[in-house]
């Protein structure tokens, strides 16, 4: 059976800021995103090749039959020093509350994840993580089938050991919820869904915090989506208060390539020497409708190859522009 491949992840959600309103329209904005690759710095290309994926952060959506999406110009590796990628760098927009307890969210093994393309296939452990609900859930502990069959994107054989992680939407479709990619072994640091369909969910190495993976989507907040597009897509800030939703602080941009009309690819200042900082931001600004989702992986440049997977699986499940 084929998944939905809507996804919904990140961490610190619950219930969107109280600005945020589902029913808001964004003015013409179809033609106010900007259609030619942008780029803040005239080496973006040259940058090491870490693009998102749609788990990458992994969007999930477990139907993913999206075509793979064009390589992203990589947002290149970075191992200065700067501010961790915390949730708290996103947007204020972006959805915060609840955080998990220290000990982080529960997760169990529920089978397997098998990523299918062109013939070749991979199989991956499969976790689910017990997310809290700003809305109670007739399931909140429902797994997908097993093996979850996602097709349009190919593991690289050089990869390591990574996993699939589910957290379910908790809705009575045991196959709607949010899928992502992280290294086998990482613990859930938070996990949640909020009441208007916002979802966040962050891993993170249990003996290394600083290395982690975190998505999240604003869900049907309209306004938020806007507020998330204007602080990471290169000249969306004017347009975005202009809309009425003006954008939170923008993370500390290393780089920043847009890889097409909804999405951009960008590095971020590492929390020490040999680390690195790579996400990927999708958004949709469509006059009726909006949305913005974002994977971020931190990770030594030593497991670059690992970040990249990752982020190039986000990417395959959220399509660079409407038509791919």
């Amino acid at each position: 059976m084929k998944l939905p491949l809507r996804l919904l992840p990140l961490v610190l959600v619950l219930l969107l800021a109280a600005g945020c309103s589902t029913s808001a329209k964004p003015a013409a904005i179809g033609t106010a995103y900007p259609t030619a690759v942008q780029s803040d710095q005239p080496d973006e290309g040259a940058g090491a090749a870490v693009s998102p994926t749609a788990s990458a952060g992994v969007v999930p959506t477990t139907e993913g039959s999206a075509s793979a999406a064009p390589s992203p110009a990589e947002a290149g590796a970075t191992s200065s020093p700067g501010a961790s990628a915390t949730p708290g760098q996103a947007a204020s927009a972006s959805p915060v509350a609840g955080a998990a307890s220290p000990s982080g969210a529960p997760l169990r093994s529920c089978g397997e994840v098998a990523l299918e393309k062109d013939g070749a296939s991979a199989s991956l452990p499969l976790y689910c993580v017990r997310g809290s609900y700003g809305l109670d859930q007739p399931n909140p502990d429902s797994a997908p089938p097993s093996p979850l069959r996602v097709s349009g994107y190919a593991l690289p054989a050089t990869v390591g050991k990574l996993a699939g992680y589910w957290l379910s939407y908790g809705g009575p479709e045991p196959a709607r919820g949010l899928l992502i990619l992280a290294p086998d072994g990482w613990v859930a640091r938070d996990a949640a869904v909020g009441a208007n369909g916002s979802s966040a969910i962050r891993m993170e190495d249990p003996s290394d915090p600083d290395q982690y993976v975190r998505y999240y989507d604003t869900g049907g907040c309209v306004g938020c989506a806007i507020s998330e597009a204007g602080a990471y897509f290169p000249g969306l800030s004017d347009w975005a208060e202009k809309q009425g939703f003006p954008p939170g602080q923008s993370p500390a941009f290393l780089k920043r390539a847009q890889l097409g009309d909804r999405l951009v690819s960008y590095s971020l200042k590492a929390p020490g020497p040999g680390r690195e900082i790579n996400g990927v931001a999708w958004a949709k600004l469509d006059a009726d409708d909006a949305g913005f989702r974002l994977l971020e992986a931190g990770l030594p440049g030593s497991r670059h190859d690992e970040a990249s997977a990752i982020l190039h699986f986000f990417v395959s499940q959220n399509p660079a522009s409407p038509e791919s």
